[in-house]
């Protein structure tokens, strides 16, 4: 059915000749995708090019004349895809020596949409929550070690960056879904209409003390309010054919960790989005289910398998499953019913993320699958100055919920853990408990750390979930000094957590607390060249790692006790580590 909407442009079409002196461009229609991999493929000669000349406010970046930092956009019907090309004197990103935590304040490009019929409402990505929806900025950093081309997924929205540094220039190439550039109102963006588009070049050299940007249209904060960025049309773009009906085919799984694949059929056959947003709700079984519609069972019973349309229809269809034969291990409980990602850290740092605001504040690193979280009390004293997270979670409302991990630090020192809400809902706590380390019975917990690996259990229901909730888990730490040690972050339901106890220990589930360090001495090492390691049990892997995280050398203990020849060490500060993940600090 082709859409019948009446577009709102034609009333704004005056307003717009009175916004900024915007910019106007075109995506081409592509003839084919481009390949993500930061080199200039043929048919991006089919893309109109436009200059990045100008500047936000009075600042003053350096990439080149007019003509040599340039964009150019392209869209198929499966997303946009856009090129930069920037011609920098000077490659500074924040990992780099000299440089900082926050990778908005160095080197970096971003761009930006706007897919809302008004597009003089306010709003930006990063303004107040009644003009923020149908804003979006992709702004991901430069990555050591992966500016080749390499193709960066991001595994919740399905965007594509691919960043090629040659020299102190830069091509970035993009990929945007288009069912994630939806409006305030849930509607994928209507390619027959005109939306705010922009890009934006963080420029900074070294010895510079602050940033300075260049951009495409809007000379004013792109990220608080997108009235002034520019005017974009896609190019031979055509009304969308919607879906009508869904008909789902489904079965039975009957085999332990069995699969099943539901089918779709969907009328017309000529729809323009074809996908699919699939989801389970369980009933007296548990299963999760894929994008593609692979449903994985996990417990017995029966579940409710939806797939929805992303358009504007919303059309939907359910089916019910009924699943048998499962068993459940402490693995299952660890890696399938876990709604933490990567939760032991075994794949570095994939599926989390963080901000880290002021000096001294650094990222966390991953090292033997522990995380390293190194914090200063920020200059005002608040704890969010540093954070690290994961977004967004798939809790359940109103379900008894317990989140335990394992952690300690080189100090003994002070550490925040929250679940909180980051959609339009201010960051509220959304989770009710009864712990002792949450001062108002939310869903925040204050603990103590020392070098002591310990577990820590927290128990939440999340009683004030709304239909915008996104969900959080973020630690915070700049309220104390020191490095905290992070490793087996596990979130189930109570009665899974129940479960975990009653059955044997696998393989793969958490790393458990299996040795301690007693005690390193002398300590300070002082004039002597021996550093002795005293441990709680027998012929356990001790190794020494300098302040940045690099293993320096690694031994087997005699016994209990580990002894290291220390003499080639500069004087500083070291720390001993178990494969475990103890840790405890020494002084050459």
């Amino acid at each position: 059915m082709k859409r019948i909407f009446t577009l709102l442009m034609s009333v704004f079409a005056v307003t717009f000749a009175m916004a900024q002196d915007a910019q106007t461009g075109v995506f081409a229609k592509a003839s084919v995708a481009p390949i993500m991999d930061g080199t200039i493929d043929a048919v991006w000669s089919e893309a109109t090019v436009y200059n990045i000349d100008r500047s936000v406010g009075t600042e003053t970046p350096t990439i080149g004349a007019s003509g040599e930092s340039t964009w150019q956009g392209l869209w198929t019907s499966e997303g946009v895809y856009v090129l930069l090309k920037i011609a920098d004197n000077d490659f500074f990103p924040n990992y780099a020596p000299g440089g900082g935590a926050n990778n908005w304040e160095y080197d970096k490009p971003e761009i930006y949409f706007d897919v809302n019929a008004n597009l003089l409402d306010g709003g930006g990505p990063g303004s107040a929550a009644a003009v923020k929806p149908g804003h979006y900025q992709f702004a991901p950093g430069f990555t050591d070690l992966k500016n080749d081309g390499t193709p960066i997924t991001d595994s919740g929205n399905g965007v594509v960056h691919a960043f090629k540094v040659t020299g102190s220039s830069y091509i970035c190439e993009y990929f945007i879904p288009m069912t994630i550039l939806k409006d305030n109102a849930g509607v994928i963006v209507d390619k027959t209409a005109t939306i705010g588009f922009d890009v934006i070049f963080i420029d900074r050299d070294h010895g510079d003390a602050a940033r300075n940007q260049a951009v495409w249209s809007n000379t004013g904060s792109e990220y608080a309010n997108m009235d002034g960025a520019g005017l974009v049309t896609f190019a031979n773009a055509e009304a969308d054919i919607y879906i009508d009906e869904i008909a789902l085919t489904g079965g039975a799984i009957t085999t332990n960790k069995g699969t099943l694949q539901i089918l779709a059929d969907i009328t017309p056959a000529d729809a323009t989005y074809k996908n699919l947003l699939w989801s389970v709700v369980n009933g007296t079984g548990k299963a999760t289910i894929d994008q593609n519609g692979l449903l994985s069972g996990l417990t017995d019973g029966t579940v409710t398998v939806t797939a929805k349309s992303s358009d504007i229809q919303g059309m939907d269809a359910s089916i019910e499953v009924v699943i048998s034969g499962q068993s459940i291990s402490r693995d299952d409980i660890w890696n399938k019913f876990n709604l933490i990602k990567n939760g032991n850290f075994d794949t570095d740092i994939t599926s989390w993320s963080g901000w880290y605001d002021g000096t001294g504040q650094i990222a966390p690193v991953v090292s033997d699958g522990v995380v390293a979280m190194t914090s200063v009390i920020a200059t005002d004293g608040n704890q969010w100055h540093y954070q690290f997270n994961q977004s967004p979670l798939a809790g359940e409302a109103n379900v008894p919920y317990v989140l335990t991990f394992k952690s300690w630090s080189d100090v003994e020192r002070l550490n925040s853990v929250d679940f909180e809400d980051t959609g339009d809902n201010s960051n509220r706590r959304y989770g009710a408990t009864s712990d002792a380390d949450s001062g108002d019975g939310r869903s925040e917990w204050h603990y103590t750390t020392t070098t002591t690996p310990q577990w820590f259990t927290y128990h939440v229901t999340f009683d004030q979930m709304v239909s915008n909730t996104v969900q959080k888990l973020q630690w915070m730490e700049s309220q104390a000094v020191g490095t905290t040690y992070l490793d087996s972050v596990l979130l189930v339901t109570q009665a899974e957590y129940d479960l975990l106890a009653t059955l044997p220990k696998g393989t793969t589930a958490a790393k458990t607390i299996a040795n301690t360090i007693n005690r390193v001495y002398p300590n300070p090492v002082g004039n002597g060249n021996s550093l002795f390691v005293e441990l709680s049990s027998v012929n356990a892997k001790v190794a020494i790692y300098n302040a940045v995280g690099q293993k320096l050398m690694e031994t087997v203990a005699n016994g209990k006790l580990a002894k290291f020849d220390v003499s080639s060490l500069r004087q500083g500060m070291y720390f001993v580590k178990l494969g475990d993940g103890s840790i405890q600090k020494f002084i050459r």
